[in-house]
């Protein structure tokens, strides 16, 4: 219980100092400044436990939402949203050009270009013409 409201204090912006005055005066927990020390790391443990699940708790939630745009965007024939959610995706993985371009060897890239162009080619074979028509 003290170690959950030492965290809210240091999420709150509060120092060291702050803290053990808080435990004297206000909350009068009658410990000893080493016992808030303790508090202290032990909150701070916990924060930076938290912190790490609920990031990747939610890259994962975001690169659902992402997959189930793109996977919707592809039913509705919409390339322009599903193009704009690899993107999105491509930037949420760090999947920059120089990023790429140290994974991927030239012959790599040639390769996977091709099976994108393939791909792209056997979607649009699908789509009626009026998709690529500008209104």
């Amino acid at each position: 219980m003290r170690t959950a409201k030492v965290a809210e204090l240091l999420v709150n912006g509060w120092n060291r100092t702050r803290i053990c005055e808080y435990a004297r005066e206000t909350a009068q927990w009658g410990v000893s400044d080493g016992q808030i020390d303790r508090y202290i790391a032990t909150a701070r443990e916990r924060i930076q436990t938290d912190c790490t699940q609920d990031l990747k708790m939610n890259y994962a939630l975001a690169n659902a939402r992402l997959e189930a745009i793109y996977s919707r965007a592809i039913e509705a024939g919409d390339l322009r949203l599903a193009l704009s959610v690899v993107k999105e995706q491509k930037t949420l993985q760090g999947l920059d050009a120089e990023a790429a371009a140290q994974i991927y060897s030239e012959e790599d890239n040639d390769a996977l270009s091709a099976v994108l162009q393939a791909y792209a080619e056997e979607l649009c074979a699908d789509l009626p013409q009026s998709v690529f028509e500008r209104s």
